[in-house]
C-alpha cells in the first residue's frame, strides 16, 4: 500500500492518496482537484473518503466525484456540512457563499472500511466535529483533525469533553501506529504520548 501526503496549500490541509491493487482512495480532499488527478494518474479512484465534514477537507469533493465517478464516504453526522456553508465554516472563513459547491454523500461509515483492498476501523472521534472520525489500518492512523503533531484539533464546533474522550480512546492505540494528520507533520501515537502538551 502507497500512501501519499499532497499538501493543499489554497486551505493549509493534507490530503492523503492511497494507492494499492490498481486502485485509488482519497482522504480529506480539500481543493486543488487538478492536482489530486494527476497524483492518481491512471489508479481508478473508487473512494473520496472524508474524516469529517469541514470545507478545508472537502472542497474538492464535487469536481473529484464529477470527473470519476468515486463514492463519497463521511459520518452522516457531518453529512449536512456538504450543503451547508455555514455549517462547513466556509462562510465564515470566506465572508461569502459564492464558490462553495455541494455534493452528496453516496455512503455512510461502518465499523470498518475497505480501501484498495486494506481493512481499516472506522474509530467515531467526535469533539472537533460530531462527525469525526479517525481510519485505523496496520499500524497506519488517519486523524483528521482530531489529533496533530503536540497538538489537537479545535473543539469550538464540537465538545472539549468529547474530543479529549476520543483522545483517550486513541492513546490506547500501540506506541508504533504511525499517525497521519489533518494538518501538519505525521508522528506517532508513542510520540504524541510523551510530548502532547494537550495529553499530559
Amino acid at each position: 500500500m502507497e500512501i501519499n501526503r499532497l499538501y493543499i496549500r489554497q486551505c493549509g490541509t493534507n490530503c492523503y492518496l492511497i494507492k494499492d491493487n490498481n486502485l485509488a482512495a482519497v482522504i480529506d480532499p480539500g481543493a486543488d482537484e487538478c492536482k489530486i488527478l494527476e497524483s492518481i494518474g491512471n489508479y481508478k479512484l473508487e473512494k473520496i473518503i472524508l474524516t469529517h465534514g469541514h470545507f478545508d477537507h472537502t472542497g474538492a469533493v464535487s469536481a473529484l466525484k464529477d470527473k470519476t465517478g468515486a463514492r463519497v464516504f463521511i459520518n452522516p453526522k457531518d453529512e449536512i456540512m456538504l450543503h451547508d456553508a455555514n455549517k462547513s465554516l466556509y462562510a465564515a472563513v470566506n465572508g461569502t457563499f459564492k464558490g462553495f459547491k455541494t455534493s452528496d454523500a453516496d455512503e455512510y461509515f461502518k465499523d470498518k472500511i475497505d480501501i484498495c483492498g486494506n481493512t481499516f476501523e472506522v474509530i467515531n472521534t467526535p469533539g472537533h466535529s460530531p462527525g469525526s472520525v479517525c481510519l485505523l489500518g496496520d499500524k497506519i492512523l488517519f486523524s483528521g483533525d482530531t489529533l496533530f503533531k503536540e497538538s489537537i484539533g479545535r473543539y469550538d464546533c464540537g465538545s472539549y469533553e468529547d474530543i479529549m474522550n476520543s483522545l483517550d480512546i486513541l492513546m490506547k492505540l500501540d506506541d508504533d501506529v504511525k499517525v497521519y494528520p489533518g494538518h501538519g507533520f505525521s508522528t506517532t501515537i508513542g510520540s504524541e504520548r510523551l510530548d502532547n502538551p494537550y495529553l499530559r
